[in-house]
């Protein structure tokens, strides 16, 4: 057996003596006020104190509720033989574009459920929590959001439940700061949580969804490429939205964005700049550009099924060790337990 928070145990150092002077002060301060205001026989006829021996016993139970319950927070674990948990050797990074663009309606009456709108966004997401998560199971997945500027969703892990509550939830229009798509930005982040949370012997690949909107430089876009070349990480590009121009709903986009806000106001159903309406395409020869340059992949998604990461890319290998059980509902029990008989010590049966 072994704690996953061993760090915990040591307030067991202050809680044992801690409590033991508490338990013996109150005991020793009891008596002194029996003495000091009555005659010690008469108290024990009419107050009926509890027995040294029952006080001593409550104490220690409680005492002992306590310990256990410090052991339960450093979360004992034993070797569970019947598991056998997957640990993967790479670490992918999704790139998404959460800018106003993202919210065109491409692929309206395609996709169901909190999906449903169709939006670029809403494909993406969609792609993410029902492909790309179930592939990389047991490798590590960290989500980088961009518009004007790159923002972490998720460092890299291997919590897929988490991950996915965090791309229904999380991954919504302009949940990154900023107007535009700095794509370069998002490139520069995910390679700051390569270095942070990534060991060097482990496959990088990053795979990025965008609708080809870009306002970063020339000059931007190819130290992205060497970085990319040089880190040796592998490249997988999404491209979303149609090739021809669509307009952009103002329902869809969010509604803490000030300049929907007032667009709103005014009625309008679009959105708009300087009072003409705004459309937006795919713009597939800058992300094909990107992908060949680096050696990567580019897919055009149409429909969801267009988009398999597992055939993308070479299989992700995975290594397999022996699980672990935790078992601190075991300490917490017998910290209950012992709260509860301890309480019932104190209690005494009145008198008829």
């Amino acid at each position: 057996m072994h704690f996953l928070q061993p760090k915990v145990l040591w307030l067991l150092l202050i809680v044992m003596p801690l409590f033991t002077l508490v338990a013996y002060m109150t005991f020793y301060r009891y008596w002194r006020t029996l003495q000091a205001y009555s005659e010690q026989e008469l108290a024990l006829v009419i107050s009926r104190p509890l027995a040294v021996r029952r006080y001593w016993l409550s104490s220690c139970l409680f005492l002992l509720s306590m310990v256990l319950l410090v052991v339960a927070t450093a979360r004992p674990v034993v070797s569970d033989v019947r598991a056998e948990v997957v640990r993967g050797t790479a670490d992918v990074i999704a790139l998404v574009d959460v800018s106003r663009s993202m919210a065109a309606e491409d692929y309206k009456g395609k996709l169901d459920g909190i999906y449903a709108p169709g939006t670029r966004l809403h494909m993406a997401r969609y792609l993410i929590a029902n492909n790309l998560l179930p592939a990389v199971q047991g490798n590590q997945l960290g989500l980088v959001s961009y518009a004007g500027e790159a923002a972490p969703q998720s460092f890299l892990t291997d919590d897929m439940p988490s991950l996915k509550w965090v791309v229904k939830n999380w991954l919504t229009i302009n949940s990154a700061p900023g107007d535009g798509s700095a794509m370069a930005k998002s490139f520069e982040l995910a390679f700051q949580l390569f270095a942070l949370d990534s060991l060097p012997s482990r496959r990088k690949i990053i795979v990025l969804f965008s609708d080809g909107g870009n306002d970063e430089t020339a000059e931007s876009i190819d130290n992205i490429v060497q970085a990319v070349k040089k880190l040796d990480i592998e490249l997988v590009v999404v491209g979303l939205g149609r090739n021809t121009p669509v307009r952009i709903p103002v329902s869809q986009l969010s509604r803490y964005d000030k300049y929907v806000q007032e667009l709103r106001t005014h009625g309008k159903q679009w959105y708009e700049v300087k009072d003409e309406i705004v459309t937006t395409k795919l713009d597939s020869q800058l992300l094909r550009h990107l992908a060949n340059r680096v050696g990567g992949t580019y897919r055009e998604i149409v429909y969801a099924e267009d988009f398999n990461f597992s055939n993308l890319i070479a299989s992700l290998e995975a290594t397999y060790k022996l699980g672990v059980k935790e078992i601190f509902f075991y300490p917490l029990i017998g910290a209950v337990i012992c709260s509860v008989l301890a309480m019932f010590l104190v209690r005494q049966r009145k008198r008829k």
